[in-house]
């Protein structure tokens, strides 16, 4: 590890971790300074007294197109606490299961015989939603980072073209938009079709479906997620030279002649680095930096940015429900039905 000073990262979320991660990686020092008793940030679990059960905040799961998360768990030694599920199980309208898996052609045809299958939608609802992907693949990147929000701007003042709308000039039939392209950009990003980006709509399926054979394939933990960002990865981190100091609050960056000097922690006691990483949630960040940085051009659509949370629900029945591993709902409020299994009876 090098001897000058630590890069000092604030906040035990995915994105700190993947920092310290990295930096280690290429021997470099840090210290990553975390509020709460673990690791993790959102992707967190609690005990729940009743069921003597760790209960994980929402069912976090990862595609095969996720790659430089799944670098990460292979670098931190986590990749085999996670399952790969070998098909997906879309419910439709009626009731009827369709299993969804890749066929024996190469990409991007490997998922046709898939969607051929999806008895829910006639063939030229089928045959209008080849056409939009094959559109979509062909669509080019546009040079302003792609993001789930229509609301940033393109080079000019124009406003960026909403996916509903890009749907609506591929004359997409509404049965198409309805039960497939709503089905996997809602649960993927959230948001509706009248708020997302073409950019963020092609990210989904170009690199989660098209690009290769298997990044369309779901990955879900198959241990809780406090033991997957608590015990291991502190030993994982640690052992490669990461300080990780948890309990930790940072009250602010403290800048000394123009430049970061140092984190300022609540206890009053100040951690100096070398460079600094602010890992922490948008609405927090302009609060651990001094007032006259508010206005800095780079920040000042910070606070504009919205956020899209989801809902989880926890059941527990006395008897099983159903044998599939997970179930995608079309055409409901709920979208995924997970079967976590973890206790007899438990659903």
């Amino acid at each position: 590890m090098s001897s000058e000073p630590p890069v000092v990262i604030v906040g035990g979320g995915l994105a700190g971790l993947a920092a310290a991660a990295a930096l280690a990686e290429r021997g470099v020092r840090s210290v990553l300074l975390e509020s709460r008793p673990r690791l993790g940030g959102r992707a967190s679990s609690f005990h729940d007294a009743a069921s003597d059960t760790w209960i994980d905040n929402c069912q976090h799961v990862t595609m095969g197109c996720c790659t430089n998360f799944q670098h990460f768990c292979e670098q931190m030694g986590l990749a085999e606490f996670f399952r790969v599920e070998p098909a997906l199980y879309f419910v439709g309208p009626s009731g009827r299961i369709h299993k969804f898996a890749a066929g024996p052609w190469p990409a991007p045809l490997h998922l046709a015989g898939a969607l051929a299958r999806l008895s829910y939608l006639s063939w030229a609802d089928k045959l209008a939603l080849a056409r939009g992907l094959r559109a979509l693949a062909q669509e080019l990147r546009r040079v302003a980072p792609a993001s789930s929000s229509i609301d940033e701007k393109d080079q000019g003042d124009a406003p960026r073209l909403s996916f509903a709308d890009w749907l609506q000039q591929q004359h997409q039939p509404p049965n198409a938009v309805h039960y497939f392209w709503e089905v996997v950009l809602v649960s993927a990003l959230s948001e509706s079709l009248d708020r997302i980006s073409v950019d963020a709509a092609r990210k989904v399926f170009v690199d989660g479906f098209l690009s290769h054979r298997d990044a369309w394939q779901v990955r879900i933990p198959v241990v809780p997620l406090e033991e997957l960002y608590g015990g291991r990865l502190m030993e994982h981190l640690t052992a490669r030279g990461v300080q990780l100091r948890l309990l930790t609050p940072a009250e602010r960056v403290e800048i000394v002649d123009g430049r970061a000097a140092g984190v300022r922690l609540k206890s009053g006691e100040m951690i100096t680095g070398d460079e600094f990483v602010v890992a922490v949630p948008h609405h927090r960040v302009l609060s651990l930096l001094p007032t006259e940085l508010a206005g800095h051009p780079q920040l000042a659509g910070l606070m504009q940015l919205e956020s899209a949370p989801i809902s989880s629900v926890h059941l527990w029945f006395d008897r099983p429900i159903m044998d599939l591993p997970h179930a995608v709902i079309v055409s409901r409020l709920c979208q995924w039905v997970f079967n976590r299994g973890e206790k007899p009876g438990f659903g």
